[in-house]
């Protein structure tokens, strides 16, 4: 035992606790910022598409989360010209766009 506490793995308890507030205290503090509403999707959690309401503390327009498979094939992404890097491009089937249409009670211009 040193003067921080006990040693585990390189780690001290009192050093691992700290990490642990940090990860709580960042973990709050974002949910008070961002929370998500599944609205279209067959699943709950996992690797199938899903469309999301955000909801965000001072947003000033309204946006949808999209999860879905990214893309990666580099000459469809090359047709992307200026995209800037923190945006992604996910696929999603097209029934899963209508869905949440209906879910959101929107519906085409006649």
């Amino acid at each position: 035992m040193d003067s921080l506490g006990y040693t585990v793995k390189g780690l001290t308890l009192t050093s691992a606790w700290s990490a642990v507030d940090d990860l709580e205290s960042t973990r709050i503090a974002r949910e008070d910022v961002m929370r998500l509403h599944r609205r279209a999707g067959s699943c709950e959690d996992g690797p199938c598409p899903n469309i999301f309401d955000v909801e965000e503390a001072g947003a000033v327009e309204a946006r949808v989360g999209v999860q879905g498979e990214r893309l990666i094939d580099p000459e469809a992404l090359a047709q992307l010209d200026g995209m800037p890097a923190q945006e992604s491009v996910v696929l999603v089937p097209r029934d899963l766009i209508e869905e949440y249409a209906r879910e959101i009670g929107w519906s085409p211009p006649a």
